[in-house]
């Protein structure tokens, strides 16, 4: 959201003299917003821009320039790309592993967004209700599919929320109407909200389907491995699926390459700390955004890690199996953790960043 601001300072003929962020620290009574204050002048850029982030409580009684004075660093390496307040070491270790490792944009994966219904009321059911569809026409079984919520995923695993949803785009209106009538007479209860929904109003599908009505290969894609997981979250929750759950819209979901690597990848305190540190776009009251567009810039040793996938496929393996009998896996986890470690090929002061 902050793009244009960003381009704008990165002219040069901007020249950016002090940037205070208050990061997570409110400044206002009744407001929760993030804030800071930029000082900048029309005259030619040069490299003495000086910033502070604020990491505990300040007294805003105290003159900022204070904070700015002592604990300050030079900003000198800013454009329009998301902003990093940094340490000199910081910076040479951010350098490091984007010079080092490959992005995750360039190992063709692809993110996509879970299902829109457009009406989760009509199209998500719960047990009882599916029990009565299919015991009214075993048809219907074929329609209705479990799902998982943003709010089911885990670190390695995935709540089961004992919802269902009527795929009804896997025939489109014509055939559902004709072959699942007892689905049809379901849908039809909603019918007039269902025909509120823009994408109908505008002519783009018919009540009858879904709100995102994409092509029969995303369904059909969804039978296949995938990493599900959910955007906003305090900690990583990235769920390595092969039970073909179907992926609600509050949820995203990978698919290509080796995925238990990346789910052992994504989920280790390495890339977590990487993330939120360099490529997230700072904290949302506490909570990060694995923002498809700040995941995919993401540095990992991949590379690295196909080489150990064997041994890092069995571990996540272990993990999953553990985590669904809800035993103890931080055995497990400590080994992973150690492994990704070593891939990253930290150096003692890069390790001592990270520990701190």
């Amino acid at each position: 959201s902050g793009s244009y601001l960003r381009k704008f300072y990165s002219q040069e003929d901007i020249r950016l003299i002090q940037l205070f962020d208050f990061n997570q620290f409110m400044i206002f009574e009744n407001a929760i917003v993030h804030s800071n204050i930029i000082l900048s002048k029309k005259a030619q850029r040069d490299n003495f821009s000086i910033a502070f982030q604020v990491k505990d409580k300040i007294d805003l009684n105290k003159p900022l320039s204070k904070y700015i004075g002592k604990y300050g660093v030079p900003f000198n390496h800013y454009n329009e790309d998301i902003w990093n307040i940094l340490s000199e070491n910081k910076l040479k270790l951010k350098n490091r592993i984007e010079n080092q490792f490959s992005r995750i944009h360039e190992l063709g994966l692809k993110i996509s967004y879970g299902i829109k219904t457009g009406l989760n009321e009509a199209f998500i059911i719960d047990e009882t209700t599916r029990k009565q569809l299919i015991n009214l026409d075993v048809k219907n079984k074929e329609l209705i599919k479990p799902i998982v919520r943003g709010r089911d995923t885990r670190r390695y695993y995935s709540n089961c929320s004992n919802l269902y949803m009527i795929i009804s785009r896997f025939r489109g209106a014509e055939e559902l109407i004709s072959d699942y009538p007892e689905l049809v007479k379901y849908l039809s209860k909603y019918e007039s909200k269902l025909k509120k929904r823009g994408q109908v109003r505008n002519g783009q599908h018919h009540w009858l389907e879904l709100d995102n009505n994409p092509q029969k290969e995303y369904f059909d894609s969804f039978l296949k491995p995938k990493i599900v997981f959910s955007e906003i979250v305090s900690e990583p929750q990235f769920y390595y699926d092969e039970n073909g759950l179907f992926p609600e819209a509050t949820t995203f979901f990978i698919q290509g390459g080796n995925l238990k690597v990346l789910t052992a990848l994504l989920n280790s305190k390495c890339c977590t700390y990487l993330f939120k540190q360099f490529y997230s776009g700072g904290a949302l009251v506490g909570k990060y955004r694995y923002k498809k567009a700040f995941l995919l810039n993401l540095p990992i040793p991949y590379e690295g890690a196909m080489k150990e996938s064997d041994k890092i496929e069995k571990l996540v393996t272990e993990i999953q199996h553990k985590n669904a009998s809800k035993n103890d896996f931080s055995k497990e986890d400590v080994e992973l953790e150690k492994l990704i470690e070593k891939l990253y090929d930290f150096d003692d002061n890069e390790l001592d960043i990270l520990k701190r």
